[in-house]
């Protein structure tokens, strides 16, 4: 998946459409969103934030339903700390499948499908939402690496993209369900 989302991160770095964004994030708003550009460079946990929270809102509010959803933000514990969008996003009529690498015990969504990857996969770098659906795609894709700060601080800094194009969040859907899902998933007691 790494390879895929820097192959990924590379193409967009050559394609002329693609938005650098310059604008804090006090002007990161649902209607810029949509409305500015179908592919924006992201780094930062604020971005990432505020982006996988623009997308769960519309999943929530079911104004996304009938695709294919894929989402990994490095653990379920910080799938679960989202709870109450989950909830919703959990009746959604859409097949989903979460990501992370600690223990999915007490797993409190019937339908997403938890995959637990190993520690050691280059999955545990990387943060992501992905929606695909025909008619409504979102990518959001950044891979984290570690940094060390003032006063030798241990941090993440995470680089990535924001899409709306169909083409990539298909391309990193039919990755993650068909190389992925069939490698973790395949372990006892999993579900499918």
């Amino acid at each position: 998946m790494n390879v895929l989302v820097a192959k990924t991160i590379a193409e967009l770095e050559r394609d002329p459409k693609t938005v650098r964004w310059k604008g804090g994030p006090e002007a990161l708003s649902d209607e810029v969103v949509r409305a500015e550009f179908t592919t924006v460079f992201v780094k930062g946990v604020f971005f990432l934030e505020k982006l996988s929270y623009i997308v769960e809102t519309k999943l929530a509010a079911g104004e996304l339903a009938g695709g294919r959803l894929f989402v990994g933000y490095q653990s379920f514990a910080n799938l679960v700390a989202r709870r109450d969008r989950y909830e919703a996003i959990d009746g959604t009529d859409n097949r989903m499948w979460a990501y992370g690498h600690d223990d999915p015990r007490g797993w409190p969504y019937p339908h997403i499908t938890p995959v637990r990857y190993t520690e050691d996969d280059p999955l545990v770098r990387t943060w992501f939402i992905v929606y695909d659906h025909p008619a409504t795609s979102y990518t959001l894709a950044a891979i984290g690496h570690k940094s060390s700060g003032a006063g030798g601080r241990k941090f993440i800094r995470f680089k990535g993209f924001w899409s709306t194009q169909a083409v990539i969040a298909r391309q990193l859907g039919r990755y993650l369900e068909r190389v992925v899902n069939p490698q973790y998933l395949a372990e006892p007691g999993s579900r499918g």
